[in-house]
């Protein structure tokens, strides 16, 4: 899923009915350990490999906001947009620099694992909603992020994109599997109990 050249964007629009700092929005981790990146956008802290590298405080949470998470190990800077604009920059983490995301991990959207795919606390999901998910294997630029953030992508767009390595809309539920279609990326994201 990540690949090791340790660069990565995510981005997310999100929208959140409570402003608790065990409100996850975004958790990958791998077999025999726990989260290797967490993002705990709405308390303010963000995870990469168990180490914590930044901290925010986004305001008017209870409406949509769009959030792009911008990390690299190469220079262990770290960015945070929301709605376009830098809310958070930290140029040098020591803690980031080297660090690798292990690729054959489980991603969760919506709810901290304390295993991969399991260990779920019902106490640690996200409340609220959750839309147009994008995950980039690339360090992408403010502009670049500025000037797509309002902008959707078609099938036929994202498969052009080289550097979306994973795109869901939900703008379509397959009610047969319990699932959101990837637009781009070979996994759907699959419903339960604690997500969405």
């Amino acid at each position: 899923f990540f690949n090791n050249d340790g660069e990565v964007t995510i981005e997310m629009w999100v929208k959140s009915h409570s402003v608790s700092a065990q409100n996850p929005v975004f958790s990958y981790a791998i077999p025999n350990g726990d989260d290797q990146w967490l993002t705990w956008i709405i308390g303010g802290d963000l995870w990469v490999t168990g180490t914590q590298i930044a901290g925010a405080a986004p305001s008017n949470m209870n409406e949509w906001n769009h959030f792009a998470v911008i990390w690299s190990n190469i220079d262990g800077h770290t960015l945070i947009l929301q709605n376009g604009e830098v809310v958070l920059t930290n140029n040098t983490d020591s803690n980031s620099i080297s660090e690798v995301i292990p690729n054959g991990g489980t991603l969760v959207i919506g709810q901290e694992q304390d295993l991969a795919g399991g260990g779920f606390d019902p106490s640690q999901n996200f409340q609220g909603q959750i839309d147009d998910i994008r995950i980039w294997n690339t360090k992408r630029t403010v502009e670049q992020i500025q000037t797509n953030y309002r902008k959707s992508f078609s099938a036929v767009e994202a498969s052009s994109l080289d550097d979306l390595i994973a795109y869901w809309n939900f703008d379509e539920f397959d009610a047969t599997n319990s699932s959101f279609p990837a637009v781009k990326g070979n996994c759907d994201l699959i419903t339960g109990e604690y997500l969405f």
